[in-house]
């Protein structure tokens, strides 16, 4: 059976309560946790007190955490000790972590084997980052040495992520996508945006021109998915049941071409 995951971040503390009456409605199984650096106290203090399942997501070059950057090493370790202890407090069994932009894979991987943790996934990426900059792990072959090198648990497949990379080397997005399913994701990224942008874009489902039902028919049956989709909270989670219901839709769609 499919687990869907709803994408929060640390500093979301505002949406608690209606995030456990979300969950007590089976609209989703478990929240996908950006870390935000500085709100280890929140975590302790109210997320622990949810008692839902969690996956936490490691900061991004917009917070400070770049493990491409051999300049940010140390601040790097800082942070992603937090991270360590984010998950602990949230009994968290996977950390999702991006290669990073601006810098090397070597260095990536350099960094990763010193921060090395038995719950650690990689993040495939659009080959060009919302800075302009050239990201790590864009490519298969990329997710393959990574993981391999640092002896992760495996990666995270992004379908827009994927999705931009192929425009970037002009290859086929699905067929590149197929490439990515060879090599096992542990757990799925869906969200709409523009399929013919080279640069990520987050819309809610049904928003973009990204082929979900193609998208949704690469998943298997026990697949986690978490729907990296936007929220407005001064209207509640509308948006996230709007993209739920919607996301039902398509499963059923795609099961009845299956049958």
């Amino acid at each position: 059976m499919l687990k869907i995951g709803i994408k929060l971040w640390s500093m979301n503390i505002e949406v608690l309560s209606q995030v456990s009456d979300m969950h007590s409605r089976d609209f989703f199984d478990y929240i996908e946790l950006y870390f935000v650096p500085g709100t280890l106290q929140e975590v302790e203090n109210r997320w622990d007190g949810l008692k839902i399942p969690f996956v936490i997501h490691a900061p991004h070059f917009g917070h400070g955490f770049n493990l491409a950057d051999e300049n940010l090493r140390d601040s790097n370790f800082k942070i992603f000790k937090d991270v360590l202890r984010c998950a602990d407090i949230l009994r968290a069994d996977m950390i999702i972590a991006h290669g990073g932009n601006g810098g090397t894979k070597s260095e990536a991987i350099r960094q990763l084997k010193i921060l090395k943790d038995s719950r650690v996934i990689i993040e495939n990426k659009p080959r060009l980052g919302l800075n302009g900059k050239e990201c790590i792990g864009c490519t298969p072959e990329d997710i393959v040495e990574i993981v391999n090198e640092c002896g992760l648990k495996g990666f995270v497949l992004d379908f827009n992520h994927a999705v931009c990379a192929a425009r970037s080397v002009s290859y086929e997005p699905l067929e590149y996508i197929r490439r990515f399913l060879s090599i096992n994701p542990k757990m799925f990224h869906l969200g709409d945006g523009d399929y013919y942008s080279l640069v990520d874009t987050h819309m809610n489902l049904g928003h973009g021109t990204m082929p979900l039902t193609e998208f949704i028919a690469f998943l298997f049956q026990e697949a986690s998915v978490t729907l990296e989709t936007p929220n407005d909270f001064s209207k509640g989670f509308r948006d996230f049941e709007e993209n739920r219901v919607f996301f039902n839709l398509l499963l059923d769609s795609s099961l009845r071409k299956t049958n």
